[in-house]
């Protein structure tokens, strides 16, 4: 180790460098002395000589390190394109089949219709919009919500009994899943075939006669019978009073002769 003081001489002197060399010597010598000039070549010789070595371990340290951390990570591959997958093409489901008939008789198969109902008795017809009132009201109370237009299915038929004996259900199709409670009841209209009719205007006399005549009449020419109670859908708000808005389904279940 080589160490260079500078030390102070005494007040009548210049100062001098005095040098220092461990461990081999230690002396100290005047800047510009014999020994002085030959040994600090030596000095700097052995300081680059440090240096090198002090280098080459500090590059050994380095080559070791980026041994033990591995090889460079390699770029990923590009992904392989992944093949769209062909989208199934479903068939359009077949429209249900319908048969025309005069009156303009239009017959195809419904789907089954579950409805909240009130069963009423003794009622003449001219009340029956009070009746349905009362299930919409019920149902509200209920926390039911309809499903469609209120109906009507005649359990007899009106031209061959009293009023005081009419016998029909009057309610609203409801969800699969409702429950209805008293004085009203679940009812299924099950999936059938059904011969429809539409009718615009007010149930007067010439509506009873070509709904419960002439079309049962033509139902039988083309060759199907009723199977069945009728059911009327009234597609119209409850509250509706003009006759000129109204506007009805007829439904007839019917069966073909074999």
């Amino acid at each position: 180790m080589v160490r260079v003081v500078l030390r102070k001489p005494a007040s009548n002197q210049r100062f001098q460098w005095i040098s220092e060399v461990r461990p081999w010597a230690s002396r100290s010598l005047k800047v510009g002395s014999p020994w002085c000039a030959t040994r600090i070549p030596e000095i700097i010789v052995l300081m680059k000589n440090r240096l090198i070595q002090t280098a080459l371990i500090v590059a050994l340290l380095w080559v070791g390190l980026a041994a033990c951390s591995g090889p460079p990570p390699q770029p990923s591959p590009d992904p392989k394109p992944v093949p769209e997958k062909k989208q199934e093409v479903k068939p359009a489901p077949e429209k249900p089949r319908v048969v025309r008939g005069p009156f303009g008789i239009e017959i195809f198969r419904n789907t089954e219709v579950v409805m909240a109902c009130l069963e009423v008795e003794g009622i003449p017809y001219s009340e029956m919009g009070d009746e349905i009132g009362r299930v919409a009201r019920l149902l509200e109370k209920q926390g039911i919500k309809p499903r469609g237009f209120s109906r009507t299915i005649y359990l007899d038929d009106p031209r061959d009994v009293d009023s005081s004996r009419y016998h029909y259900r009057v309610g609203f199709p409801v969800a699969s899943t409702a429950l209805p409670r008293k004085p009203l009841e679940r009812c299924v209209m099950p999936s059938s075939l059904t011969a429809r009719v539409l009718h615009k205007g007010d149930f007067d006399e010439a509506f009873q006669v070509r709904f419960y005549e002439e079309i049962p009449a033509a139902l039988k020419k083309m060759g199907y019978t009723q199977t069945g109670p009728v059911c009327e859908i009234y597609r119209f708000p409850v509250v509706e009073e003009d006759p000129t808005r109204w506007i009805t389904e007829i439904w007839y279940p019917v069966a073909k002769k074999k």
